[in-house]
């Protein structure tokens, strides 16, 4: 569903997966079960992030997509 929904909001705000940046905070140190070892200050693609998401069920990637997602969304609010 994380996937999906990050998929939709690039859709939506006409984020290209492939070039827009995130950097991992350090809140997926809060992630609890399988990981795909994201340290903060890494810097991923969304579609880089997804990958980690699906592939080795990262729990730690799905929390860096849903918190850059929300970014997106309280940036676009703004204008």
């Amino acid at each position: 569903m994380t996937c999906y929904l990050a998929i939709m909001i690039c859709i939506k705000y006409s984020i290209d997966v492939y070039t827009h940046e995130v950097t991992v905070t350090n809140k997926v140190k809060k992630a609890i079960g399988t990981s795909a070892e994201l340290r903060k200050g890494d810097i991923l693609t969304v579609y880089q992030l997804l990958l980690g998401l699906m592939l080795p069920s990262g729990n730690d990637a799905a929390i860096a997509v849903a918190c850059a997602m929300g970014q997106i969304i309280h940036q676009n609010k703004k204008k």
